[in-house]
């Protein structure tokens, strides 16, 4: 909420909302930590909750006459209820599941963001949502992401850049690979360890004949023989 509040200037916003409800959560989202949040904010004035406004003393916002506070809800406990109904009327297809935590306290996600923070030059909000997928591999600024079923596939392939290489098996079916690079060109002997992790978390993985993998872009796409009996060090670091 203070990061927010700095922010308002920048969209030239009056106010901020957040989508809480008194009593949908133990701790943070009690009637009396609230209030707490607000004051240790800054932000008394200007943090509306719409969704549980008539459970709260109106804000200056609506006491100004901003926002009507007849229109706003008095949602409260646990129940997501009322929020699938409105999430029908406004035909809202993508419905997050109802499971509390923030990925932000989530250890594993944390060491995620935080090589993409480290490492990408600018890193954009795909990036965050293709960092929760699949098996993560990193060499310096390189970065591999390999499905780990046929759902992580589906959703991996949505979330495709132009620029990005996309590996996967020539002839079967099997895990796809995206990489990642800060729009640098792959060196022939990243891309072949690349593919040799493609192989690996593929059933082709003790075959003893050799495997063919695809790998390219718009640019261009190439097909690479791999052979999975055949030992070598890998440079990426990973599974993340």
């Amino acid at each position: 909420l203070k990061m927010a509040k700095k922010l308002l200037g920048v969209f030239k916003a009056k106010f901020i909302i957040t989508g809480e409800i008194v009593g949908q959560r133990p701790m943070s989202q009690r009637k009396d930590t609230m209030n707490i949040i607000k004051r240790e904010s800054g932000t008394e004035n200007i943090l509306l909750r719409p969704l549980t406004a008539k459970n709260l003393a109106p804000t200056k916002v609506e006491e100004e006459n901003i926002v009507d506070r007849s229109q706003l809800l008095a949602l409260k406990g646990r129940s997501r209820k009322t929020q699938l109904e409105l999430a029908k009327k406004f035909n809202i297809k993508k419905i997050p599941s109802p499971a509390g935590g923030c990925l932000l306290t989530d250890p594993g996600c944390v060491n995620r963001f935080k090589l993409i923070m480290q490492r990408l030059k600018s890193p954009e909000a795909q990036d965050f949502h293709i960092a929760k997928l699949g098996r993560q591999f990193w060499f310096e600024d390189y970065w591999l992401i390999i499905g780990r079923n046929h759902k992580e596939n589906m959703e991996l392939t949505t979330l495709i850049k132009e620029k990005d290489l996309i590996f996967k098996l020539a002839d079967i079916p099997g895990p796809i690979g995206i990489g990642k690079s800060n729009n640098k060109k792959w060196p022939e002997e990243l891309i072949y360890a690349a593919s040799r992790l493609i192989v690996r978390y593929s059933k082709m993985r003790s075959h003893k004949r050799a495997v063919h993998v695809t790998v390219g872009n718009r640019e261009g796409i190439e097909r690479i023989e791999i052979s999975p009996l055949l030992a070598q060090e890998t440079p990426w670091i990973g599974p993340i």
